[in-house]
């Protein structure tokens, strides 16, 4: 395992932080909505490293504006006949977030993630606390589906102690993640 203690870290390089989208966006979307933030941490942060998830998404919110971009989550899901949903694909997009994490020679000082893609930050950070050293979690929480929800526990449990810090950020007006979900 990688130590945190890198010699990127060492020689006070500037941060590299991986950053990754909500549902039914892309790593240019998420990119362009970030650049006010990206200008004003020019300095102290040397590379943001944007990833497009790999599932096209088919339940995106048709009122959402960049209808010409690409819609993609890292998990999506059906609904069954009961009104309940079938997730499928975060698996997958787990195993390819874990290997660039893993693979990476430069690696990631942080971790920037939206809506869906905090929920998958907070994944690596509890499956590769030594990896990171911080994280940005904006608009996420605990996801709702049991089997995930569960694995992200473990997955905590097993990291206690080793988590990076994390700071988590929610809109008293969103009506689609509630404050109280995102701190769960």
């Amino acid at each position: 395992k990688p130590s945190r203690a890198s010699s990127r870290r060492a020689a006070m390089a500037p941060a590299r932080i991986l950053c990754l989208h909500g549902y039914g966006q892309c790593a240019e979307v998420l990119r362009s909505r970030m650049g006010a933030l990206r200008r004003a941490l020019k300095a102290s942060v040397g590379e943001f490293v944007f990833v497009d998830a790999p599932l096209p998404c088919r339940n995106f919110l048709p009122d959402e504006p960049d209808g010409e971009a690409k819609r993609l989550g890292w998990w999506d899901w059906t609904m069954e006949p009961d009104g309940s949903r079938l997730r499928f694909g975060w698996p997958e997009s787990e195993a390819m977030l874990l290997s660039l994490v893993d693979g990476d020679a430069r690696g990631f000082d942080g971790v920037f993630g939206f809506s869906q893609g905090a929920i998958a930050a907070a994944s690596l950070c509890a499956k590769r606390p030594w990896s990171l050293r911080f994280a940005v979690l904006v608009a996420g929480g605990m996801p709702t589906d049991p089997q995930m929800r569960e694995d992200l526990e473990a997955a905590c449990r097993g990291a206690r102690g080793l988590m990076p810090p994390s700071m988590h950020v929610y809109g008293e007006a969103d009506r689609l993640i509630e404050g109280a979900r995102v701190l769960e």
